[in-house]
């Protein structure tokens, strides 16, 4: 997998309309299937091709690693989560019914996975 040194327009994208902010350290990755990926300290920035300009990412913690996450959205489960309008605990349901294999927990691979922006 090769990643990518800090990409300032794809950052300063990512960030649009947040308080949030790309760290200068992340490696950023882009996806088969038209995501940007902003990867820092186990935290995640993930942005689709198709995203309104206004829109800012959404923030994915608890992936054990860039490739683990790349491989979930690269698999297209993260798209069937993305677009999530809902509670919290129903959040963490589709989460569950999103992982490989039926596993019960986040399908980014780890129970404590938590999708900031839904």
């Amino acid at each position: 997998m090769q990643t990518l040194p800090y990409q300032p327009e794809v950052a300063m994208r990512m960030q649009a309309n947040s308080h949030e902010a790309i760290d200068e350290g992340a490696r950023f990755y882009h996806t088969t299937n038209g995501y940007w990926v902003a990867w820092h300290n186990g935290m995640a920035a993930v942005l689709a091709d198709d995203t309104p300009p206004d829109v800012p990412c959404d923030w994915v913690e608890g992936a054990h690693d860039l490739a683990e996450l790349v491989e979930l959205i690269e698999s297209g489960a993260y798209a069937e989560v993305e677009e999530f309008d809902g509670d919290d605990e129903a959040w963490h349901d589709a989460l569950a019914d999103a992982a490989a294999g039926g596993e019960h927990g986040c399908a980014c691979g780890d129970g404590g996975c938590h999708h900031h922006e839904h």
